[in-house]
């Protein structure tokens, strides 16, 4: 099961015609669905052969979420930059992995989506060496290795590399490692072309993304579709300041009377009904759902929203137009630069709420817009269609490392009580569920780092106490010697690596979370383990 490492070999690659149904796919696989295209795009096609943004999995009706997508900003060389997109096509991203040459060849292989599911891979464990089988297209050209040659990177897709040689070989019975019960897989850069959405200049980044989603009866699950962002810094250079954002246009049924905010607490965003009927018919009527994004690698940091070209309001509350304007809604601030300011939280449905736009700075900074933990809400007057942000934590991130950023959709309907504010409290109910469940079942960013089978106490080694407060102890097997002990956080920053002292690790100044520590092995074997600081 590869997921990472050194290889300076090119993967099997199929000469299969990729059809222009690969451009975009669709996970239905529970009670929504929602689509995914090439180059990054979330839930628009803008070839126009399907429309779908996150709905319930029924034929027509309307949506949860319109569109959303990723944000990215970092520093190099005193320069800020950002890279980001909103609507499909408006993006500085484009399909495929950081690499040399982008001729046809390329084209071919990576301006595509992946789309593999639970069952697939089971037959072809099966069946692969039956004769007369057909290998899914799909599992036949998972882009498992890149064309070092290209200057591409040589591990891409995550798959079980059963004879560990760093190599995807499908026909040797080799698949994909995908997370749920059907993934959609894709990969992105922005550095293949102009940055149409930001006007800057690239941060430097190839992202590879897996969108999933479980076959189960479980409500907060079949209600929940995952997406796993890993970035890696392929600038050339350190990304100080990196910081990852996430957009969205909610346009939650009729967008006309939608309502946003967010649960700092819970880390999430979310958007509702501002009533209890959501009418017309682009509505969901009586007793309408809410929608939200829940940060789940991450803490949200902050949250921002934004008026659309129907809503009137000052200036510096409008769309972004270009780089500056991007990077301060990344920051909290508005366009013009002031900051976004706690104004008279007033509680739910009422106009004494402000709107957060305060460029005297008469009301405190806050890094959270309409935080129902400090009982601010939007104003009635405000309600419609609005554009949200949120962002996570800013981190360093040296050349070719990595950061995951793994988030969650999620809707909830109460139809049992005529409260407006009914489905928003069954909603956080289930973000709580789901946050839970993603602690219990996450493997962490270094999944994509090292084998699931090693990701387990190896009979080599073993770390105590678990938990801990100030120091961890590592006591060796008797047959293999440790060379490396390495210490990162859930989605992947390195925090320590040592070399000699492994026997204790200082962890005091760690804040209170799970940590993965992976010791490596003389001979080349490695075992990862959670730790958790108190």
């Amino acid at each position: 099961f590869w997921l990472g490492g050194e290889v300076a070999y090119t993967n099997y690659v199929s000469k299969t015609h990729i059809s222009s149904a690969e451009s975009y796919g669709t996970l239905a696989v529970n009670g929504i669905k929602a689509g995914f295209y090439k180059g990054g795009d979330l839930f628009l096609n803008p070839e126009g052969e399907e429309f779908s943004d996150i709905r319930p999995n029924v034929p027509g009706g309307p949506g949860y979420i319109y569109t959303s997508n990723l944000w990215v900003k970092g520093s190099s060389g005193g320069n800020e930059k950002v890279s980001a997109a909103t609507y499909a096509l408006l993006r500085d991203f484009n399909s495929g992995p950081v690499s040399g040459l982008y001729d046809s060849d390329y084209i071919h292989r990576y301006d595509r989506v992946w789309k593999v599911n639970k069952a697939q891979i089971a037959d072809f464990k099966a069946n692969y060496n039956t004769p007369g089988y057909s290998i899914p297209e799909a599992i036949l050209n998972w882009p498992g290795n890149g064309d070092v040659l290209k200057g591409e990177a040589p591990v891409l897709a995550p798959f079980e590399d059963l004879n560990n040689n760093g190599i995807y070989e499908p026909y040797m019975g080799e698949y994909p490692y995908i997370k749920g019960d059907e993934a959609i897989y894709f990969i992105i850069n922005d550095t293949r072309g102009l940055s149409l959405q930001t006007e800057s200049v690239p941060v430097g980044v190839e992202i590879h993304c897996m969108a999933y989603a479980f076959d189960t009866t479980d409500e907060a699950l079949a209600n929940t579709i995952f997406l796993g962002y890993r970035i890696f810094n392929r600038s050339g250079t350190t990304l100080t300041n990196f910081k990852t954002g996430f957009w969205s246009d909610f346009d939650l049924g009729a967008p006309w009377d939608d309502r946003v905010g967010c649960d700092s607490r819970l880390n999430l965003m979310y958007s509702y009904n501002g009533d209890s009927n959501d009418e017309g018919p682009l509505g969901f009527g009586a007793f309408p759902p809410a929608s939200g994004i829940l940060f789940l690698s991450d803490s949200l940091r902050g949250t921002l929203n934004y008026l659309s070209y129907s809503l009137n309001g000052p200036d510096a509350m409008h769309a972004p137009e270009n780089a500056a304007n991007f990077i301060n809604y990344m920051d909290q601030k508005w366009l013009d630069g002031s900051l976004l300011r706690l104004e008279n939280p007033s509680g739910p449905s009422n106009n004494r709420n402000g709107d957060g736009y305060d460029p005297m700075g008469s009301y405190p900074a806050t890094n959270f817009h309409f935080n129902d933990k400090d009982q601010w809400f939007q104003p009635v007057y405000l309600e419609g269609d609005m554009r949200s942000l949120g962002v996570g934590s800013e981190v360093t991130l040296q050349d070719n490392e990595s950061y995951c950023f793994e988030i969650a959709f999620l809707q909830a309907r109460d139809q049992s009580s005529p409260d407006f504010m009914a489905s928003l409290n069954l909603l956080k109910s289930r973000a709580a569920d789901l946050r839970s469940f993603y602690a219990a079942n996450n493997e962490g960013c270094l999944e994509n780092v090292v084998s699931l089978r090693e990701e387990t106490k190896s009979p080599q080694a073993f770390i105590y106490p678990n938990p801990a407060r100030t120091r961890l102890f590592i006591r060796e097997g008797e047959e293999l010697a440790i060379q490396t002990v390495r210490m990162f956080t859930m989605n992947g920053v390195k925090l320590k690596d040592i070399t000699r002292e492994w026997y204790s690790i200082d962890i005091a100044e760690l804040p209170t979370g799970v940590y993965l520590v992976q010791l490596q092995f003389e001979d080349g074997t490695t075992s990862v383990q959670k730790i958790m600081k108190e």
